[in-house]
């Protein structure tokens, strides 16, 4: 037997005082909705949804030229990040962030200051992505010519190094020791520098005839304007970099994809081109 299937009626739709509280319930959830659509409307105006987000990286001077390199290739391949460096000597950049300075990422020329903030507890375990060596800078026209770092003890020599609290002024001293010409260049140290950037613009602007810095310092912008002297292979300083993310990092994500940009061949060839050793 055939037929046609039945058809359940609709229930009947309340009337009276119940319909009218339904429909009030209704109404009051589509207003509520409405309401909440436009404060998350309002916060993504606010917040700028959809623009970069500001990624801070504290980083050693000497990192200036091959970071700023980078940045482009970097918020390239992470739209969604825009970087802002904080560059200076790593002391001082260590001595901000225990006073409590915001950023994501800490990027040393030193592990000593680096260790710092493992003491304090306020970065991730830190990765080493490059290493530097020392040269010595004169300007140009320096009569006569400096051959050997015995030379920088010679009378009325000007020379300039970053202060002894600043990575590469350590290291420097060091070497100048390993060298067998500390301390009798002390003498002619006629300033101590916050950074490197500050020995290589003592030695342009003629204020000093020598300087050591890192041999990333003496960059195309500059080469041109300074003699470098390599230093021997008996000294055997060489800086360690290592960066981290701030455990208190604004914005984690970003953080930890800037450091795996470190690695990337691409940022390798850079930074290698920039006169870093990569491991």
């Amino acid at each position: 037997m055939s037929g046609r299937p039945l058809r359940r009626p609709h229930p009947p739709q309340p009337t009276g005082p119940a319909g009218r509280r339904s429909g009030a319930f209704l109404a009051g959830r589509a207003l509520a909705l409405v309401g909440l659509l436009g404060l998350l409307a309002g916060c993504a105006v606010e917040r700028g949804l959809g623009d970069p987000v500001d990624l801070r990286v504290f980083a050693a001077a000497s990192l200036t030229e091959a970071f700023e390199s980078l940045a482009p290739d970097f918020e390239a391949a992470q739209p969604g990040y825009r970087l802002v460096f904080n560059f200076a000597g790593s002391d001082a950049l260590a001595t901000q962030l225990l006073e409590g300075a915001r950023a994501d990422v800490f990027a040393a020329a030193d592990e000593r200051q680096m260790a710092r903030l493992i003491e304090a507890q306020l970065v991730e375990p830190p990765r080493t992505f490059v290493h530097n060596r020392l040269a010595l800078i004169t300007a140009l026209d320096l009569d006569p010519p400096l051959r050997r770092p015995s030379d920088l003890s010679r009378p009325g020599l000007r020379l300039v190094l970053a202060g002894p609290e600043v990575p590469a002024g350590r290291y420097a001293r060091e070497a100048l020791r390993q060298l067998g010409a500390w301390p009798a260049a002390e003498v002619n140290l006629v300033s101590e520098e916050l950074d490197v950037k500050g020995v290589v613009g003592k030695v342009l602007l003629g204020e000093a005839d020598a300087g050591m810095v890192y041999v990333s310092d003496v960059t195309p912008a500059v080469a041109g304007e300074l003699s470098t002297l390599a230093l021997p292979p008996s000294v055997s300083l060489r800086a360690s970099y290592p960066a981290a993310r701030l455990r208190a990092a604004p914005e984690p994500a970003g953080a930890d994809a800037f450091l795996d940009f470190l690695f990337d061949p691409q940022a390798v060839t850079a930074l290698r081109a920039r006169g870093f050793e990569t491991p």
